[in-house]
């Protein structure tokens, strides 16, 4: 217990906070009533779930300790 206890620690202290926006995710319950699957490829931020997820892992993958707090659309930071 005590080395998970100094796990948790040594996490805690690298881990941040942020919001993601995935893009408009064609073919989900979310979006169905606003998109068709022709929109793929036709419309800028119009995503398959695959793309999207893949678009989020790369901003993810850029984050930093100074990134906490801040909201990320998967073209890029978006200030509140």
């Amino acid at each position: 217990m005590r080395r998970s206890g100094a796990l948790t620690s040594a996490l805690r202290s690298q881990a941040i906070a942020v919001a993601l926006h995935p893009g408009t995710v064609v073919g989900t319950p979310l979006s169905k009533d606003f998109t068709r699957e022709e929109d793929l490829g036709s419309k800028q931020g119009n995503f398959t779930p695959e793309q999207s997820a893949g678009h989020l892992l790369d901003v993810i993958s850029r984050l930093g300790a100074g990134s906490g707090g801040s909201f990320h659309a998967w073209d890029g930071e978006i200030k509140w």
